[in-house]
């Protein structure tokens, strides 16, 4: 494996937890406005 590979995985790890916290977010912003 190559240096560059190990780059872009690292990416691919950092986009997923990326889309997971705005997923999270997105449920939270919703479940907040619900209440109001």
């Amino acid at each position: 494996m190559n240096k560059f590979d190990e780059v872009n995985i690292l990416e691919t790890k950092f986009h997923k937890i990326n889309v997971c916290q705005l997923i999270n977010y997105a449920i939270k912003a919703a479940k907040t406005s619900e209440k109001r």
